[in-house]
């Protein structure tokens, strides 16, 4: 006899932790340009996780980093290469 009463598993999942098609593949879109930045502009990945649209500046290829190493504000070079790719997402 099991004196352990396993819980049973739901049969339905919760609405908000189903993702539709297009929601996957928009995060997917997200990641790859996130680490694309990461990896060309040389940024420490605390810094990376920390950066937001307005601090990725196409214009100047710069990335304005917040909150880096020692709690201190830099800006480092965005890879001209990098421009066509990331300037639609960002844009639109």
């Amino acid at each position: 006899m099991n004196r352990h009463n396993r819980s049973e598993k739901p049969d339905w999942v919760p609405p908000r932790s189903v993702k539709l098609p297009d929601q996957v593949c928009e995060r997917i879109r997200y990641l790859n340009h996130s680490i694309q930045i990461y990896c060309g502009s040389g940024l420490r990945l605390r810094e990376a996780l920390g950066l937001r649209i307005k601090d990725v500046d196409i214009d100047r290829h710069a990335v304005n980093v917040r909150s880096g190493k020692g709690d201190k504000e830099r800006v480092v070079m965005l890879p001209r290469g990098l421009v066509p790719s990331i300037r639609h997402p960002l844009v639109a």
